[in-house]
């Protein structure tokens, strides 16, 4: 595609070239396709022990306590300026939640 192409034909190509990205990182993750490991890590991760049933146990996990925390710290009395200067915590700790379950789960489930 030159630089005289018309825009169209141009922005067409891009999205080829994303969309085959995508699906070669699609096709990595599945084991159909191997590409290099910092070519694969740039568009998705995968986990570091390859077990399903475990892999989606640890999500579950993972997504339960991101919910039962985030339920905990953002209760009506904490969202409400008026109760005082802990309010503001309740957004770093949700971001602490987060980080949290990203060090303790991201190993298994990428």
């Amino acid at each position: 595609m030159g630089p005289r192409a018309p825009l169209h034909r141009r922005a067409a190509a891009r999205r080829a070239a994303r969309r085959h990205h995508r699906l070669a990182c699609v096709l990595a993750a599945l084991g159909g396709h191997r590409e290099s490991g910092v070519e694969l890590a740039v568009f998705c991760t995968a986990p570091a022990i390859r077990n399903p049933i475990s892999n989606l146990l640890t999500e579950v996990i993972g997504t339960f306590v991101l919910v039962l925390g985030v339920l905990a710290i953002l209760t009506p009395r904490n969202l409400n300026p008026a109760y005082g200067w802990n309010v503001g915590f309740g957004p770093a700790l949700v971001g602490v939640i987060v980080w949290a379950i990203g060090l303790s789960l991201g190993g298994p489930t990428g």
